[in-house]
């Protein structure tokens, strides 16, 4: 399956928070469909033209952005029939996701933890597909989580919730019994701390 590309890096938030802009319909050959860019959703992007290496981030916000919000003006024409009327009327509406650098995937190998390179400003992001984020986790050999640390200090309130979604991902794509009672073992933390970190 050939992974589609779902936007391009338009800010940062940090050395590794960045914002993509989702693409919006018909400005590609293919619309991203909302499945793409979900809740926890392993993507990569390219640092450096080559391609050769590129930074593994993981989807954890949504932003939607419509300037229109709060404008009580007239419309002069229904918002359907704008692309008729107006073909070349610019849609501001966009939506923008959250995604977090987790490491460095290259052809040989994998790197987990803070990238040192940044990326580009827009850069391409691509979903990644289940062998790819399988050999990602990979590291000589073995079942590997080393940006966990990372991932879990992040500031965003829904950080346990995604630690639980990337646990839950992988454990689909690792079938070894060690690699199951490991991840397991880690699904369980993430669900307790979910369970006991609203309650202060």
């Amino acid at each position: 399956m050939t992974e589609k590309a779902i936007g391009r890096i338009v800010k940062s938030n940090s050395h590794i928070d960045y914002v993509c802009q989702v693409y919006a319909p018909l400005e590609t050959d293919y619309n991203p469909q909302p499945e793409d860019y979900a809740f926890g959703r392993f993507v990569k992007a390219p640092i450096d033209a080559a391609g050769a290496r590129e930074a593994v981030g993981i989807v954890y916000d949504t932003i939607l952005l419509n300037p229109e919000y709060g404008s009580i003006g007239p419309r002069l024409n229904p918002p359907g029939d704008q692309m008729t009327l107006a073909p070349d009327y610019l849609v501001e509406k966009a939506t923008a996701v959250g995604i977090i650098i987790v490491g460095l995937l290259a052809e040989d190998a994998s790197e987990h933890g803070v990238v040192s390179f940044s990326l580009p400003v827009d850069a391409e992001v691509v979903g990644m597909s289940p062998a790819e984020v399988r050999r990602f986790h990979l590291v000589d050999e073995s079942l590997s989580l080393g940006y966990l640390p990372q991932l879990v200090s992040h500031q965003s309130p829904l950080v346990t919730e995604l630690g639980l979604t990337v646990i839950r991902h992988l454990l689909s794509l690792f079938s070894d019994p060690g690699e199951q009672r490991l991840l397991r073992t880690l699904a369980a933390h993430f669900t307790w701390q979910a369970r006991v970190a609203p309650l202060g």
